[in-house]
């Protein structure tokens, strides 16, 4: 006969499967084709320590958006629950604003220990340029069509730790650029290991780019640490 505690394993080995599942799933995704943006993602799954959930969108204009959705210090089945949530408010805002998100987890907190982060960046559909805000993430880097590599300022804190406002960024993305944003558990001081392999590194294709500089990020990665990176390059 099966006892209490082995029922109780069981029920989370197949609790944990069916989160894992579904972050694979979300991480497969492909990103929303849009005939004046490109995007790539490079997504390094994090073991035990988060989970980041990407969702790209294009509007009947050909607007896009970008969404990021990212928890840590929860368990596997958690935070997956959190970061969905997260995604769906995102979703359902209209405004690049985050006070509105901050304001629902602080008062709904999913855990003591939970540290929630989300970034949103929407690109104009006529003119090359764009608006975002970002909340426990780095702020983008931005590479010109001439390789020149500038690293953005501007980001809040993690969602939920206080009553507060966070930055608007503005930028430009002409013909050829590109915008770059970082999330994931071990992302932590990255931004600055992008920016030199940018520096030493010829024009690749988009998706090239992405592949290979994700992966020499995520191999430096602690065990269980996951890594996404987001590309954008702005095609005419």
């Amino acid at each position: 006969m099966t006892g209490p505690d082995e029922r109780q394993r069981r029920r989370h080995a197949t609790e944990l499967a069916l989160a894992q599942q579904l972050t694979a799933l979300h991480a497969a995704k492909p990103p929303a084709i849009n005939p004046r943006w490109t995007v790539a993602v490079f997504h390094h799954p994090a073991g035990s320590v988060g989970c980041t959930f990407v969702s790209t969108e294009t509007g009947s204009d050909l607007s896009s958006r970008i969404l990021i959705a990212e928890v840590t210090g929860l368990g596997a089945v958690a935070g997956v629950l959190a970061g969905q949530s997260c995604l769906e408010m995102l979703n359902r805002a209209e405004e690049v604003d985050l006070v509105e998100l901050n304001r629902h987890f602080s008062a709904n907190p999913p855990g003591e220990d939970a540290m929630l982060a989300a970034g949103v960046v929407r690109f104009h559909p006529e003119e090359p340029t764009w608006i975002g805000s970002f909340a426990g993430l780095a702020a983008p880097i931005s590479v010109s069509s001439e390789g020149r590599v500038e690293l953005l300022r501007g980001s809040g804190p993690f969602l939920g730790l206080t009553e507060t406002t966070f930055p608007i960024l503005r930028g430009t993305v002409e013909p050829g650029a590109r915008l770059f944003l970082l999330a994931g558990s071990g992302a932590g001081e990255r931004s600055a290991d992008m920016i030199e392999r940018f520096n030493a590194s010829p024009k690749w294709a988009l998706n090239e780019c992405m592949e290979r500089i994700g992966r020499e990020l995520a191999a430096g990665l602690e065990p269980d640490f996951g890594l996404t990176l987001v590309g954008i390059e702005r095609s005419k």
